[in-house]
């Protein structure tokens, strides 16, 4: 591959990345997001030439991605018992949107080597998605910030995301600059979380961090950069500007606290999803199996309004087939991730930790249509596909097999 097709197609990824992480959220920001993604599918689509259909064969085909491809058709085939189909037709949309351009990542990843280039990007993001959201401040609707998010919880669970990428020990290079911008990264992403004052994003963060803590090729790296990110943290949040961030997160932290221990009603955030966890629970019960089709606990349970947890929405909507689908294609690929040889990469880390923080965050997010979250998990498919590749695949440009390149880090 030339270096002009070579910048094209990380130009195009970062493209991607970039605009599901920041203009994915708000319906200001759309018109962004679709202009941006459609030219970066076309760029890509164009510098991979005659190579587009072995890509899209290998895509569909790929047993990693089987669950993937079978939850969105039970998906969309909820929509034939649905008793209010048209509801979902938006949901349904979204979920074709990410498999569609999951395309381009899994691709990237798979036979061009651009796994770690993904998640470079999306930690990027991510903290210039947090830093926005912290030069803005609070937001009087919320008393929490939120920035180019729908609301402080999406942003919280966003930078999730990011800082599964650092737990793992991504960094954006060896070199002294590298290492100070990764650093300064993972402090923003503090903040955001912070800022955004968001209970699970306390959770996944916590998660997060331990789990990079806990194995053995991040370990050492992951305890000295959270040290450093600690007592900078701390230090941060001495200003002034940065001091209400810090005191409503202690607030809602321990009125979380309180209400677990003693006194629920503490907190009618909680009253409510135990509630919706009820009902729910009820719901699936009435139809295990096939569920009541996407987008039906809002207007089954009365509440109007999504289960805020992704096992409630999913098992309501497409059942325990549905919940088996879509968290069989997530523990597959972190059982995957977790063999020694891949454990032993920051991209096999990545997946892990990506993969654990969102099942942490799935107990008070729905994240099933969550563009970013699913889009790595298809990136992380391709990239474990490479450690399977048995057969000669045709060189890019160096002459050497996929699956050789592969192990040299390709």
């Amino acid at each position: 591959m030339s270096p002009v097709l070579r910048f094209a197609v990380k130009a195009s990824v970062t493209g991607i990345v970039a605009s599901v992480s920041l203009f994915g959220f708000m319906a200001e920001t759309q018109p962004q997001l679709y202009v941006l993604i459609g030219t970066s599918v076309l760029v890509y689509l164009l510098a991979r030439g005659e190579r587009v259909a072995a890509a899209v064969a290998s895509y569909m085909t790929a047993a990693s991605m089987f669950l993937r491809w079978a939850f969105l058709i039970w998906a969309v085939a909820s929509l034939f018992w649905s008793a209010r189909p048209a509801i979902a037709v938006t949901r349904v949309v979204t979920l074709i949107e990410i498999q569609l351009v999951g395309l381009v990542l899994f691709d990237a990843a798979r036979n061009l080597g651009q796994f770690k280039w993904i998640l470079q990007t999306a930690m990027a993001s991510v903290a210039l998605g947090a830093l926005h959201a912290g030069l803005l401040g609070l937001e009087p609707a919320y008393d929490r910030a939120r920035g180019m998010y729908r609301n402080p919880n999406l942003l919280a669970t966003t930078v999730v995301m990011g800082l599964a990428c650092f737990s793992a020990g991504l960094s954006f290079g060896r070199k002294i600059i590298g290492r100070v911008a990764t650093g300064i990264a993972a402090i923003v992403l503090f903040i955001g979380v912070a800022a955004a004052a968001s209970r699970q994003g306390l959770i996944g963060a916590v998660v997060a961090w331990t789990s990079g803590m806990a194995m053995r090729g991040s370990r050492r790296r992951a305890l000295t950069q959270m040290a450093v990110v600690a007592v900078a943290a701390v230090l941060l949040i001495t200003l002034a500007p940065l001091q209400s961030y810090w005191q409503s997160t202690v607030y809602r932290a321990a009125v979380t606290i309180e209400a677990v221990r003693s006194n629920p009603a503490v907190s009618s955030s909680l009253v409510r999803r135990a509630r919706f966890a009820n009902e729910g629970t009820s719901l699936l019960a009435q139809a295990p199996v096939r569920g009541h089709g996407l987008s039906s606990f809002g207007w089954l349970s009365g509440e109007h309004t999504y289960a805020h947890s992704n096992y409630i929405e999913i098992g309501v909507a497409l059942g325990l087939v549905g919940l088996f689908l879509f968290y069989g294609f997530q523990i597959r690929l972190l059982g995957a991730a977790l063999q020694r040889d891949r454990r032993a990469s920051v991209e096999g880390r990545a997946i892990a930790i990506l993969i654990l923080a969102a099942l942490a965050l799935d107990l008070a997010a729905v994240s099933y249509a969550a563009k970013l979250q699913n889009l790595l998990l298809i990136a992380g498919a391709g990239w474990l596909d490479r450690w399977k590749v048995v057969r000669q695949v045709p060189p890019e440009d160096t002459g050497v097999p996929v699956e050789l390149r592969m192990r040299k880090g390709g």
